[in-house]
């Protein structure tokens, strides 16, 4: 016979339970070598209320507090509040649960039940249990490391909880082991370095160690709504300069960090809505397994699914997407997208057309996410990188601008790719042109191929572009401003020389102004090591994509900070001879910007 002496249904739950207690921590954070890193901000993931602390010149840091409400680790378990209502569990924390479960066990041991927690903010919740036959029924309830285990017995005509002592009891040691060995958790976030945790077990320690390993993505995600972006013909506010990349289009200035990732996204969108065309967002649901080196991924957009393949053939730690004539680091891995998933994006996502480099970028977030979902698979997802050259190197802008690739390494793209439009139209059709030295003009949004390698690179949506290039200046961004949503990712950049008797067509006059406009964006983000740009310095024009040494050195440099973590390596350059120019730099601030190039974001 059941018992059914139980809680009452009705949900009356207890109030959180804290006690204000000291929180008292030290300790120092360094790198893998023994180096004192300074500046990293360390702080609390769960008390969020207690203060922050930024790691000083020896690495040292210390959080201090005697008026914060600690949970008390006797109150755990009356901290999640529990009770029923209906077929469903009512629970409350006053702590931000980064993941959990509720499970629920029959009596033979099987489970019958499970229901996924995941990024739970302070406050209540309901949770619909499954359909239970009746009897008895363990639940175990996890939320972080804390663990409650509760009798659930099904009536037959209703479910509620045990009020037997037994019941309050965790069920195995592991439990109560789990429940008590860590209170909260050490968060240190520095630029440059992957973000580090750090269980304590109490609030008032001393002498914490915490190692930072180089590397790592400082890209939030955007919760804020976007502008609403106005169509092509709308478009009437002429700016012959250089947009600013720190200002939304509302004209709302950016003050911190973690607007940018906001800002990347709204240029992302403008550069999708006037030239590139549609690109799709992430799916709905992703999975895939890593055999090997084949890669299969299973996405779900609504009701629609779709499966792709990729391979990462060779040996190496890179992974490198080669799309013809990059600068790739010598041992490495190669990623191969497969075929046909172009057709497929487009009728996942009902498009009618999709530039072929946008579908490029999907396509290596999606091999990321799989990935990451395997962990073990022996192929590193925050060691991989995109190059190619001219064509080619405009698709490894796109790819690099659009997708999370770890490193992008653009060799000469030209028009289309990271030459700056509205110096470009200057040359070509401007004023520019009275003291532009070589025979071939720049390529322009005007005269570009439509079915080049790698190409086509812009789609439909450039046609009111390309018919009328001067209406460049209405664009309310430029390519520096898409050269900058790498950051705060990796990116290095390499041209041809643009002098009088050097090879024109790609206009690397153009191609450095964008660079030169981007630069700010890293030194912004405190990353300015992820950037890096040359004109080669070899004394005559080498051949079209013939990798110069000067570009292999610099490529060099970026290989072992990125991919070997040797952060002595020299990536902040900025290079370029006067003779190389069709305008002397001296006067690109005073022609191009009327921003502040020495924006400084906290």
């Amino acid at each position: 016979m059941l018992r059914t002496s139980c809680l009452v249904v009705a949900f009356g739950c207890a109030a959180l339970f804290a006690a204000n207690s000291t929180v008292s921590l030290s300790g120092t954070v360094k790198d893998g070598s023994g180096t004192a890193v300074a500046g990293a901000m360390v702080s609390l993931k769960k008390l969020t209320s207690a203060p922050k602390d930024t790691t000083d010149a020896q690495g040292a840091f210390t959080i201090i507090s005697t008026s914060v409400a600690v949970p008390s680790a006797a109150l755990k378990q009356e901290m999640l509040g529990l009770g029923l209502k209906g077929d469903a569990i009512q629970f409350n924390t006053s702590f931000k649960v980064d993941k959990g479960t509720i499970n629920i066990f029959s009596g033979n041991g099987r489970l019958a039940g499970s229901i996924a927690l995941a990024n739970l903010e302070p406050g209540a919740y309901n949770k619909t249990l499954p359909q239970l036959a009746p009897g008895s029924y363990v639940m175990n309830i996890t939320l972080d490391q804390v663990t409650v285990v509760r009798k659930l017995i099904n009536t037959g005509s209703g479910m509620c909880l045990s009020n037997d002592a037994e019941a309050s009891i965790l069920s195995s040691t592991t439990a109560t082991a789990a429940a008590a060995a860590a209170v909260d958790t050490l968060e240190v976030v520095k630029s440059g370095y992957e973000t580090a945790t750090m269980g304590i077990d109490s609030y008032e320690k001393t002498g914490i160690a915490i190692v930072l390993k180089p590397g790592g993505s400082i890209n939030p995600t955007c919760e804020t709504p976007l502008a609403t972006l106005p169509s092509s013909s709308q478009l009437t506010k002429e700016n012959a300069k250089l947009p600013d990349p720190f200002t939304f289009f509302d004209g709302t200035k950016l003050t911190k960090k973690s607007q940018w990732e906001c800002r990347r996204q709204e240029i992302l969108a403008m550069a999708s809505k006037y030239i590139y065309g549609p690109c799709p967002p992430k799916p709905d649901q992703v999975t895939g397994t890593v055999s090997g080196g084949t890669v299969t991924i299973n996405c779900k957009v609504g009701s629609k699914t779709a499966s792709f393949s990729a391979s990462i053939s060779g040996s190496g730690d890179a992974i490198a997407l080669d799309l013809s004539s990059g600068i790739l680091p010598s041992g490495c891995k190669k990623l191969s997208l497969g075929s046909g998933n172009d057709s497929k994006i487009k009728s996942l996502y009902g498009l009618s057309e999709i530039n072929p480099n946008l579908a490029n970028a999907w396509m290596v977030d999606r091999v990321m996410d799989v990935l990451e979902l395997n962990p073990t698979s022996g192929h590193d997802p925050k060691k991989m990188m995109v190059s190619g050259c001219s064509g080619c190197g405009k698709g490894a802008y796109l790819v690099g601008a659009f997708s999370r690739i770890p490193l992008t390494v653009i060799v000469e793209s030209g028009g289309g790719g990271a030459s700056n439009l509205r110096m470009t139209e200057w040359f070509r059709h401007g004023d520019g042109s009275k003291i532009y030295k070589c025979s071939d003009k720049p390529q322009g949004i005007d005269n570009l191929e439509d079915n080049g390698i790698c190409g086509p690179w812009v789609t439909s949506a450039a046609s009111w572009l390309r018919s009328s290039p001067a209406k460049v200046k209405v664009l309310p961004f430029d390519q520096h401003m898409l050269l900058a949503c790498i950051a705060p990712r990796y990116l290095c950049h390499v041209t041809n020389q643009h002098g009088q008797s050097e090879w024109c067509h790609l206009g690397g006059t153009c191609e450095a102004l964008s660079a030169w406009a981007a630069e700010p964006v890293w030194n912004a983000l405190g990353v300015p090591e992820r950037m890096g740009f040359l004109m080669y310095t070899e004394g005559s024009s080498p051949g079209h994509c013939s990798k110069p040494s000067s570009a292999t050195s610099l490529a060099n440099e970026f290989f072992k900070r990125v991919f070997k973590g040797d952060n002595t390596a020299k990536t902040d350059v900025m290079t370029m001879n006067a003779s190389d120019l069709q305008q002397p730099q001296s006067q690109w601030k005073s022609m191009w910007i009327d921003w502040d190039m020495e924006t400084k974001l906290e």
